[in-house]
This record gives structure tokens, sequence and C-alpha cells, in this order.
């Protein structure tokens, strides 16, 4: 594995053998059998040779330098420059400087091809968090559902009711469009609760926090998002820079600064949603009172129709929400768009003709002087 190199801080040198079957390491006086794995001094390697490898003279000393991942991705970070076009654009121009025109090319490409893949990722992050939760709540409400229509059936069979009246109907009607804003209500109270959770969990996946579903708030959402954001970022900084590093300090403020702003958008939340949760509990009770007119076998069994018509509500919402997490998350695209790929200039860029031949041009009269 790359991650296994190490440095091989000056030349390697290697010739031919056996007709181009394996190749000798001189100073280790080691043979390695071409196509073949081989432990080396500098890692586990592997040598092989493309078609036009006859150009290679027998008998000749050639070199190869074996550089260690954390080395040669310092000399590219080095070398690689990037800057905007001007201040108000959002395009941004990246150079990279290398001896090698075509391997400056691959690297560049490779770098923007590995941020735009890092992005979707960033992204399925949420969209997977989210399909997890809405899969959990599917398997939980299906199951209640199956469990409902067998009441159903068992009592159709063991007391004859089959039909509901007219006032039965009329019940049904009236209290179905309360039950499916009490379930939408008990859905964002499950998810809240699910949120709160998760921001308090410390081995929580970062950027994974769910974005509720049917919220009305839009603020919540995007500072969910600015949190996922963030979190990502500093999952990344880790990776690179020390803890008492200002950059990370300052995203870890801004994380915890988020989470306290979510916290307080919670309680809000959840007061809201309760307070509706009464109001529309309070209705349901008057229309339960309507009930009690109607005959006992027909109102046993308009009970469980209903508990059947809050499930199917739930589930037809939750089946809805799947759909739309899963387009997300075959749909997701990067933010970024290449305009011009990595393309070398036909001459070189460095060293400069002109700057070369004008220090001649001193040197050549600056030493006499």
């Amino acid at each position: 594995h790359p991650l296994n190199l190490t440095s091989s801080k000056s030349d390697i040198d290697f010739e031919l053998i056996d007709d181009g079957k394996a190749i000798r390491l001189i100073k280790e006086n080691k043979e390695i059998k071409m196509g073949e794995w081989s432990n080396t001094a500098f890692g586990i390697l592997k040598f092989t040779l493309k078609n036009d490898y006859r150009r290679l003279e027998k008998g000749e000393v050639y070199s190869l330098v074996i550089y260690a991942l954390s080395i040669k991705t310092t000399h590219i970070m080095a070398d690689l420059k990037v800057s905007s076009t001007n201040k108000l654009s959002s395009v941004i121009d990246v150079k990279y400087k290398d001896k090698h025109p075509l391997l400056a090319e691959r690297v560049l490409n490779e770098i923007i091809s590995s941020y735009n893949l890092a992005s979707i990722a960033e992204k399925n992050v949420l969209a997977k968090s989210t399909l997890k939760f809405i899969e959990e709540r599917l398997n939980t409400v299906g199951s209640q559902l199956n469990d409902i229509e067998r009441s159903i059936q068992h009592y159709k069979s063991r007391s004859g009711a089959v039909d509901i009246s007219t006032q039965g109907q009329l019940y049904l009607q009236n209290v179905s469009t309360n039950d499916q804003k009490l379930s939408e209500i008990n859905l964002q109270l499950s998810v809240i609760n699910t949120l709160e959770r998760d921001l308090s969990e410390k081995n929580t996946s970062a950027g994974s926090h769910t974005v509720m579903l049917g919220n009305t708030d839009p603020m919540l959402n995007q500072m969910l998002g600015a949190l996922n954001n963030a979190e990502l970022e500093k999952e990344k900084l880790k990776k690179t820079v020390a803890e008492n590093n200002p950059i990370l300090i300052a995203v870890s403020d801004q994380i915890i600064k988020i989470k306290d702003n979510i916290y307080r958008n919670i309680i809000d939340q959840r007061k809201n949603l309760e307070a509706t949760k009464n109001n529309l509990s309070q209705t349901n009770t008057n229309y339960n009172s309507l009930l009690q007119a109607i005959p006992t076998k027909e109102r046993e069994l308009l009970e469980i129709s209903r508990d059947q018509n809050i499930k199917s509500g739930i589930y037809s919402f939750l089946l809805q929400k799947r759909e739309e997490s899963e387009l997300s998350y075959v749909s997701n695209l990067s933010d970024s768009r290449i305009v011009n790929h990595a393309q070398a200039p036909g001459s070189p860029v460095s060293p400069s003709p002109i700057l070369a031949y004008g220090i001649a041009l001193i040197a050549v009269f600056g030493i006499p002087i």
C-alpha cells in the first residue's frame, strides 16, 4: 500500500536481467521477478514492463526514486497554486508545476476529480442518514399496520360487523384530517428527539445529522446544514493540522455556537408542536363524544379503522419522503464545475530563457567591473 512505502532518500540503481523477466537492485544485490510482489527496504514493490520496454538497453544501469506518500504530498502542495480570477468571481485558477507536463496534467485532473468526489460523498452522508431513519420508521409503521389489518379481519369475522353506518363514515371523515396532522406532529417530535440525542452523543458520525422531515421552519434546516458542513470541515482539518491550530479551534467554537442555537430552536419547536398537538387532541375529544352515540360493534370497528387510517397516512408520508431521499441520493452532483481541464503549455514555464540571458548578460559586465 502506498501509505507503507518509505522514501529512498537517494537513487535506487537497477538493471534488467534474464531477458527482461526480472530486475536486480544493484546496491541491495536483490533480484525481483517481473509482475511479482517482493519485500524491499522501502516496502513491498512490484515491477512490470510496458510493451515498449525493449528500448531499455541490456546491462545499462537505470535508477528511480521512491517518495513516501506524506513527503510527495508535501511536494505537490508546495507546487500547487490556487488563485481567484478576480474578487467577484466564483471561478478559480489551479496551477501545478512539474518537470513532466503530462504528469502535471494528470495530477491536476486527479485533484479536481477527488475534490468533486469528496463533495458528493459529503452530500451522500446526509442522504444515507435520512434514508436510514426513514427505513427504520417504515419497518415499525409497516409492522403496526399489518397488526391492525389482522385485527380488523379478526373482529369482522368474530362479531359480524361488516359495514359502517353513515354516522360512522361522517365521524371518520371529520377526524381523518386531525389524525393526519397529529401523525405529522408526532413524526416531527420523534425526529426532534432523535436529533437532540444525536447532538448530545460524541460518537455520532460527522455531517450525518438528519434534516427534519416535513419541517416548516427553514431556519432549523439551515442550521443543520451549517452544522454538518462545519463538522465535515473539522474532520478534514484534524487530518492535516494540530489540535491547537487557530483554524481548527475557530471551527470547533463555531460548531458549539451552532449546536446552542439548534438546542434553543428545538425547545421552541417542541413547545409549538406540543401546543398544536394539544389543540388537535381536544378537537378529537369532542369528536369522540359523538362516537358514543354509535352502536357498540360499529364503534369498536370505527376505533380500529381510525388506527388503520392513522398508520396508513404515516406510511404513505414516509414512502413519499423515501422516494425523495433516494432521488436526492442518486442525483447528487458536485457544487463545482470544471471550466477547462488541466492543460500544459507548449513551452516550459521555468526557467525563463529571458531571465537566464539577462542574468548572464549582467554577469558578463558585472564580473569584470
